[in-house]
């Protein structure tokens, strides 16, 4: 499979999966992000490359994630609808 090829596989698989799927760089940026993951947060695609993950995730805090991208290069976080109850007010 040809590199381009493999790039644009790799596209269709995140923007058409049924699973919200985000992909944070080692500094806990957003690197990537599909659709439905910014529809489940409630935000557009814009605005979700401007959060980091302690601005939807319930559990763990910010210093928390900062220790785990520092230690992980390309964190790959795949989030159901429960881990979003900060964002959902619960």
């Amino acid at each position: 499979m040809l590199l381009k090829d493999e790039i644009n596989w790799r596209r269709l698989l995140i923007e058409e999966s049924r699973d919200a799927i985000v992909v944070l760089d080692q500094n806990a940026n957003v690197y990537e992000a599909n659709n439905r993951f910014a529809d489940m947060l409630g935000y557009s695609r814009a605005e979700v490359y401007q959060l980091h993950p302690w601005d939807w995730d319930a559990q763990l805090k910010k210093e928390q994630i900062l220790e785990l991208a520092e230690t992980v290069n390309d964190l790959v976080i795949t989030l159901r609808h429960n881990t979003v109850a900060k964002m959902a007010g619960s």
